[in-house]
């Protein structure tokens, strides 16, 4: 399992301390879990801000939430991947790749993008996005990193 300050990228280098925007570290892969009524074969993109990349204030608490998100989605034996990106270093790009490395069937997008009325483009910019390269993915909300998987379930079912 991957959790933040040791993620995997998509080309499997190990990264240190944060996201650096890409996909991060598949959780849930073969860690059998309670019945999920299907799910448990769903592969889910969770989109969201890197908390390490952003300025003014402390990353450690979003990181454990996020590491706690990470769990929760292995016991239920949920596949996720995690693309956290930072608002000023190409993140469309970054989701536009994240999108196109797998087939999802829910695309959790975090509420730090959807939040932050300075951060509106970009939220619709990731929308159409999961519309252009995940046409069939459900779209769900999080209210907080330790409720992602919460959120995919609630499509998944």
């Amino acid at each position: 399992m991957q959790h933040p300050g040791n993620e995997a990228t998509t080309d499997g280098r190990a990264e240190a301390d944060h996201a650096g925007g890409g996909v991060v570290g598949a959780t849930g892969a073969g860690r059998a879990g309670p019945s999920t009524a299907g799910a448990s074969t769903a592969r889910v993109l969770v989109i969201g801000l890197d908390p390490a990349q952003l300025q003014g204030w402390d990353p450690e608490p979003v990181l454990a939430a996020i590491a706690r998100g990470r769990d929760r989605f292995d016991d239920l034996g949920l596949t996720a991947d995690w693309c956290l990106v930072a608002p000023d270093d190409q993140p469309a790009q970054a989701v536009a790749e994240a999108l196109a490395s797998g087939a999802y069937e829910c695309v959790v997008v975090g509420g730090g993008l959807r939040k932050d009325d300075p951060l509106l483009e970009l939220f619709e910019q990731i929308i159409n996005l999961v519309r252009q390269h995940a046409p069939t993915a459900a779209i769900a909300f999080n209210s907080s990193p330790d409720d992602c998987a919460d959120a995919a379930l609630r499509w998944l079912k």
